[in-house]
């Protein structure tokens, strides 16, 4: 199909017609959930091994690029719509993003943060990602948000894990 009903990488969120990437973790591995993306209702699946499942299949090298690029995809690219400042390190990213936000936020230029201690648009907090930086389709889904409410500059956290793993 040229359109689905959403993208996702975890099993436990298809609903009928969505895409299931099954992405390669360094704990888990995404196709051992094929199946149950199937039962769901996965009009499809991106994989690096299309014998482990009947579902019409993407094939590509690497799944945790995949899903950067297909997540980019879904959502429009919203990250090329914003200025972006990305700090990584091992202590003080929080206090550096917190402080970038303020200083860069402005009532007709919106500035907002992403980091261990959520999602900010100026002073506003609008929630909490749940990791230092979100996976990639989260991570797209905040940004498109950011986005439609008017954000224009970004300071986000990227953790050395999240460079690592393809999240950014």
């Amino acid at each position: 199909p040229d359109e689905f009903a959403g993208i996702t990488d975890d099993s436990r969120a298809v609903k009928p017609g969505m895409l299931f990437l099954a992405v390669r973790g360094s704990a888990r591995d995404g196709h051992d959930f094929l199946s149950a993306a199937t039962s769901a209702g996965a009009a499809a699946a991106i994989v690096d091994d299309p014998a482990r499942t009947a579902l019409p299949v993407y094939v590509v090298r690497d799944t945790r690029e995949a899903v950067a690029a297909v997540a980019g995809a879904a959502y429009d690219y919203p990250a090329r719509r914003l200025r972006a400042v990305g700090v990584t390190g091992t202590n003080g990213k929080s206090t550096t993003v917190a402080l970038v936000r303020h200083l860069l936020d402005e009532p007709d230029a919106r500035s907002a943060s992403l980091g261990t201690i959520g999602v900010f648009i100026g002073e506003t907090p609008l929630g909490e990602t749940g990791l230092t930086t979100p996976g990639p389709i989260e991570l797209q889904r905040v940004l498109r948000l950011l986005v439609d409410r008017g954000v224009r500059t970004l300071a986000m956290e990227a953790s050395s894990h999240s460079l690592d793993q393809h999240r950014i």
